[in-house]
């Protein structure tokens, strides 16, 4: 082959080849885009044909509040005790992932319930986008579409979105997680640790009890990679660990500078434990699940939130 760019007569049979190579890319693509859509529309169908309007109470009514507070730049108060009482009591009940995505559309003006429903279920529709991408890395592009077909139709996967619920964001950052995991795998590097430890921190803030996922996954993915030093692991360990914290850092000194209780995540473990420790929830209807009723039974808490959590 000669020197300075080869035979230039092939030159048209290697931008055919381009092509030919980029055209699967383009179908898989648009197959994903279409899977998108059915995913929307099923989203949004149980929203507008069977939930709007509905009453914003619960989960659903602090997550949708307290991005509007957010967004205002009035920090983080418990917004039942602000509606029922006026009073700013600081709280961090649930982390703040949920809340914070949820103030994009605020800063835009779009406050109401109902603008938080439809930008919930978009967020679902990216779960399917990073789903379809972890497929496809894990075992082919055919798997991709085939998980993105499971994530767009499959009940507990979209059932939550309109709801407004953390488990929206849950999935989200899941989904980005395996993808990070999956990419680690295969590569090992710097990079892909740091954005590993960035998933995983992701996660965490979208619901605390998942930051278990450092110890079940992300720990002995690295720990375990085989054909690295273990002073490498160690090293990829340390980063990953390192950007899971500084993008966590912010919001847990936040909240140990305004509660008289360390609280690093969330206020929520008490309350959790709390109502789901009593005879109501260990016999009867309600075996296994959650009821008042326990907290009724308890001495009355303080209204300071790390002080009630504890």
């Amino acid at each position: 082959m000669p020197r300075g760019g080869g035979w230039p007569w092939l030159a048209g049979f290697g931008g055919l080849g381009h092509a030919r190579h980029r055209a699967p890319i383009r179908r898989w693509r648009t197959w994903l885009a279409l899977i998108c859509l059915v995913g929307l529309g099923i989203r949004l169908f149980y929203l507008f044909h069977w939930l709007h309007p509905v009453p914003v109470q619960g989960d659903p009514y602090y997550y949708h509040e307290a991005a509007n507070l957010f967004a205002d730049g009035r920090g983080w108060p418990d917004p039942y005790e602000l509606r029922l009482s006026g009073h700013y009591v600081a709280d961090a009940q649930y982390p703040p992932l949920t809340s914070v995505l949820l103030a994009i559309p605020s800063l835009f003006g779009f406050t109401s319930f109902l603008s938080h429903q439809i930008f919930s279920c978009l967020l679902g529709v990216g779960a399917i986008v990073l789903v379809a991408l972890a497929g496809r890395r894990v075992a082919g592009p055919a798997t991709g579409l085939v998980a993105a077909d499971l994530a767009a139709v499959y009940p507990g996967m979209w059932l939550n979105d309109p709801l407004v619920m953390s488990e929206t964001t849950g999935i989200l950052t899941c989904a980005w997680l395996i993808l990070a995991a999956c990419r680690f795998r295969d590569r090992r590097g710097r990079l892909d640790a740091a954005v590993l430890g960035l998933a995983l921190a992701a996660v965490m803030l979208a619901r605390a009890e998942l930051a278990l996922l450092a110890f079940v996954l992300v720990v002995p993915l690295i720990g375990l990679a085989r054909g690295l030093a273990w002073r490498r692991r160690l090293g990829l360990l340390a980063l990953a660990t390192l950007t899971s914290v500084l993008a966590v850092v912010p919001w847990t000194i936040y909240n140990l500078t305004r509660f008289s209780e360390p609280e690093y995540l969330s206020t929520g473990l008490g309350t959790t434990l709390a109502v789901t420790h009593c005879p109501a929830t260990y016999y009867g209807e309600h075996l296994g699940w959650w009821s008042f009723d326990c907290v009724l039974a308890l001495p009355p808490a303080p209204s300071e939130r790390s002080e009630r959590d504890v």
